[in-house]
């Protein structure tokens, strides 16, 4: 699509939103109203529906819009098969997602998609900054404002916090060659972005555009996720993975390998894996040999390992 004014003409690249839903029909058709709302018109937004309400597709179908696709995928695939779903279907030569809870604030579509057409090769994502929001208590908690950019790699070894992933817009080409995956048994956000971010730059919006919301109706119906085994497991997989991705990266900066390797210490004398406590305490220290820091942590870890574990 283009669209202009006299002799100068502005291409508008079609742009894909990617919303996954499950279960949460207020919440998915509030999503929807709020990218209808853009600024942007040329995108496509495709619904990827993995509940068993039927409520969920009879309120979507009712919307009158050709831009809007619904698909159904059952039994629930979990989050990472169905944003690839999503992607699989889209047309984008722009892609970004939004959770049902969330919502975007008008321009962002228009604001991300100029950023990344008037960007180099090299860059393949542009985020924006996040407002979150206590529905519950009705009250905003805090703004996710970063200004990082270009070569941000280095940063996502440490952590992913720079924005949230519905304040990505990411280029379809280095998208799907980093692709979406499930590792670890541990679908991350955080994985994708350190994956991505060694080969490509990223630009940066400077304004609040998503508005990422928490304690909402459906929270407060859910069962709180008990920390048992399996759960400390799986947290304890994740960062062994995760540096064991990227450890070549993290023996060249030692200090942010921690950000693994204490959760690894410290979980793994939870479940009494003995062994890699000590391959683990043993690495953080040669990595660090005069952090006192890490002296301290597996002190402190060696106290969960003398006591029974009983969830």
């Amino acid at each position: 699509m283009e669209s202009g004014t006299g002799d100068i003409t502005v291409r508008e690249p079609l742009v894909s939103v990617i919303v996954g839903t499950k279960d949460r029909p207020l919440l998915i058709m509030r999503a929807i109203r709020t990218i209808l709302a853009q600024t942007y018109p040329n995108f496509e937004c495709l619904i990827v529906d993995s509940g068993t309400s039927a409520e969920t597709e009879a309120l979507v179908k009712e919307i009158k819009d050709k831009r809007i696709s619904y698909y159904k995928l059952l039994p629930d695939p979990g989050r990472v098969e169905s944003l690839n779903f999503g992607i699989s279907k889209s047309k984008g030569e722009y892609i970004t997602f939004l959770d049902d809870d969330d919502e975007y604030l008008p321009g962002k579509l228009e604001k991300q998609a100029r950023a990344l057409h008037d960007s180099d090769d090299i860059v393949g994502m542009a985020y924006c900054w996040s407002m979150f929001y206590d529905e519950g208590n009705e009250k905003k908690l805090y703004d996710l404002k970063n200004d990082i950019r270009g070569y941000v790699f280095t940063n996502a070894l440490e952590y992913m916090a720079f924005c949230s992933f519905p304040a990505l817009m990411l280029k379809r080409k280095p998208l799907i060659e980093t692709g979406l995956t499930d590792e670890a048994n541990y679908p991350s956000d955080w994985l994708f972005v350190a994956r991505f971010t060694k080969k490509y730059h990223v630009v940066n919006v400077p304004e609040v555009l998503v508005k990422a919301n928490i304690n909402h109706i459906y929270d407060r119906m859910s069962v709180p996720r008990e920390k048992d085994k399996d759960y400390y497991t799986r947290i304890k997989n994740f960062h062994i993975h995760f540096y064991t991705l990227f450890k070549a990266d993290y023996i060249k900066i030692p200090r942010k390998a921690m950000i693994h390797l204490y959760p690894i210490i410290t979980v793994s004398a939870i479940l009494k894996n003995y062994r890699e406590w000590f391959i683990y305490s043993a690495e953080a220290i040669r990595l660090g040999p005069l952090n006192l820091k890490t002296y301290q942590k597996i002190i402190k870890s060696s106290y969960h390992a003398l006591i029974p574990f009983t969830r």
